[in-house]
């Protein structure tokens, strides 16, 4: 009795078992390959597999199974994996930002560079698509630092320059923190209010452009440390196209059909980008005002300005495109203006000079004819006049004198009698006109001429 119920109670447990490994298998083989997320209700019109009966604990029929205790129970089988496992989301790494300093590519046209970041400050230059450049920062407002392209130039004070005479396109700093201004071909050296940078004592500089300098500055080549500005929106960062991956040195195929020859199409002349209007207006007034300057040199009377008036007049009448060069123009007009007023200055001072002339030569000329009726009447007399008596040389302490006056009543000799027994004949002519025979008497102690007259006669009209 007791074997039967050991043998009952394990044929039961090993049913059990094979119940709940067949359930198991057939729970996992049911599963989808990708299980949604919340399993969907099941359609009505699906049916549904009717639930494996479970064992009953009072079958006395299924424990003498012959099969059942010797069979072992099966491991369950893994669910397969599906055949096309979904892709994993593709992740693009995430876009970094450029690390300086970097070559950038100038996108479009003429495109300014400017002295700082902004619109406001003046430009120094500009640039044309392909041209590249070198970024070395950035600011939140979307400018681009970048090294000053071929053609930049900087200014410094010639104050703080020493320039070598053994090479005068170099020059050694003289001061401490001496500052550096971005240059521009459209704003003058003193108008340049845009620092680059600072240089101290001993520092070289390289002198560009006249040895001489602009007014109180040199022109020299920017420093190492100098920089420019240009809008994000005209640049690009430039990528070098990577290689292609070489085919490999076996495993070629046969070509059976043959190759066409491709010809490469030649790349079409790029035309030049057009020199903009303001550029060209910057020459011409340039170039103008060194024939200015030498028109100037030329004797007053010898300057004329009108061919330069007339190579001015399109820029000042076109000021949108010819925009800083237009100040230029007016500039050397105003210049024009002035050499041309002091040529009309001296044009009316010359028509002065040759009436003074004229009336120099009216006047010699009636001197001359008065002079010579007069020798002609008066030829025997060195001089004539009003005979007075002086009451300064009376006689009492030198040799008596007497005064010759002329129609203004003013001393113009002293006569001194070469005889005394003259005074009588000569006293009698007192305040009658007189004509003097002799000789001038010449002493630097006397203060009027002195006259000794052998002879005095009264003249009569």
């Amino acid at each position: 009795m007791c074997t039967l119920k050991k043998g009952f109670f394990v044929a039961l447990t090993v049913f059990a078992l094979v119940s709940a490994a067949s359930a198991a298998e057939e729970k996992q083989s049911a599963a989808p390959a990708n299980p949604p997320s919340a399993a969907p209700a099941a359609k009505p019109d699906t049916p549904q597999q009717p639930a494996t009966p479970a064992p009953s604990a009072a079958a006395p029929s299924q424990s003498s199974a012959p099969a059942a205790p010797a069979a072992k129970p099966a491991a369950p089988e893994q669910s397969p994996a599906p055949s096309n496992p979904p892709a994993a989301p593709e992740t693009k790494p995430a876009e970094q930002a450029p690390q300086f300093p970097y070559i950038a590519e100038i996108v479009g046209t003429e495109v300014y560079v400017r002295s700082g970041p902004g619109t406001a400050y003046y430009h120094c230059g500009k640039l044309s698509a392909p041209q590249r450049v070198t970024v070395i920062g950035f600011t939140q407002n979307n400018w681009f630092q970048i090294l000053p392209p071929p053609g930049s130039f900087s200014w410094i004070s010639k104050n703080y320059v020493k320039l070598d005479p053994a090479n005068p396109k170099k020059g050694v700093v003289t001061g401490d923190a001496v500052r550096v201004w971005a240059g521009s071909d459209f704003v003058e050296p003193m108008r340049s209010s845009s620092m680059q940078t600072k240089l101290n004592k001993d520092a070289v500089v390289e002198i560009i452009g006249d040895p001489a300098g602009e007014g109180d500055y040199y022109k020299i080549s920017p420093p190492a440390d100098s920089y420019l500005w240009v809008s994000g929106d005209c640049l690009k960062a430039f990528k070098k196209e990577e290689p292609k991956p070489e085919a490999p040195a076996g495993g070629l195929k046969e070509v059976t059909e043959p190759v066409k020859e491709v010809k490469k199409e030649k790349p079409k002349p790029v035309a030049p980008p057009r020199p903009s209007m303001e550029q060209t207006y910057m020459k011409l007034c340039r170039e103008l005002t060194t024939k200015v300057e030498e028109e100037n040199k030329k004797p007053v009377m010898e300057q004329k300005y009108d061919a330069y008036k007339k190579a001015l007049a399109p820029i000042l009448a076109d000021p949108n495109n010819a925009g800083i060069a237009a100040q230029y123009a007016q500039s050397l007009s105003d210049i024009i203006k002035r050499y041309e007023l002091a040529i009309t200055a001296g044009a009316e001072v010359q028509q002065q000079e040759q009436k003074m002339a004229d009336i120099r030569k009216q006047i010699d000329e009636a001197r001359k004819a008065q002079i010579e009726k007069i020798s002609q009447k008066y030829e025997q007399y060195i001089m004539s006049g009003t005979l007075k008596p002086s009451y300064v040389y009376s006689g009492k302490a030198g040799p008596k004198r007497y005064l010759l006056m002329n129609e203004q009543n003013r001393v113009i000799a002293y006569i001194v009698l070469s005889d005394a027994s003259m005074a009588g004949s000569a006293e009698a002519l007192f305040n009658k006109k007189v004509g003097v025979v002799g000789r001038i008497v010449n002493s630097s102690k006397e203060l009027v001429t002195l006259v000794t007259a052998s002879k005095i006669e009264e003249l009569k009209e």
